[in-house]
């Protein structure tokens, strides 16, 4: 399956999770580097509880993992 990018929510308890702690940290892997080959967005919802997350290839081709 080939992939360019990827987007997805966590859903939490904010009562039980300080959301200033929550971070989404990208490790190399096999969709590619931050900020070489791959960039990512994120955007907390405290009061919703959820954590949306995107990353997306940025040179045009696709990965396979």
């Amino acid at each position: 399956m080939d992939l360019h990018g990827l987007a997805f929510s966590i859903g939490y308890d904010p009562s039980l999770i300080d959301s200033a702690s929550f971070r989404f940290m990208p490790e190399n892997s096999w969709i590619g580097v931050d900020s070489v080959d791959m960039v990512h967005a994120e955007k907390d919802l405290p009061y919703e509880g959820i954590f949306q997350v995107a990353v997306t290839r940025t040179d045009n081709s696709f990965a396979n993992g």
